[in-house]
């Protein structure tokens, strides 16, 4: 499953844009997210949480 992240800091804060793509390109996910850098893993956690919302779960499951 094609999925990506890129963080990008400035300052005490953090952006975390993520995405989840079906293999053929024909549907794509994609968050935002920022916070602080100490808050970096719980960032994670929101994409992910917001990814799974928007359907990401599908697309991974198509694989299995």
């Amino acid at each position: 499953v094609p999925i990506g992240a890129l963080a990008r800091s400035h300052g005490s804060a953090i952006d975390l844009m993520a995405c989840v793509c079906s293999l053929d390109g024909s549907r794509v996910l994609r968050v935002e997210v920022a916070g602080l850098k100490e808050e970096a893993a719980a960032l994670g956690r929101e994409a992910a949480r917001l990814l799974c919302e928007k359907g990401a779960e599908s697309i991974i499951a198509e694989l299995a």
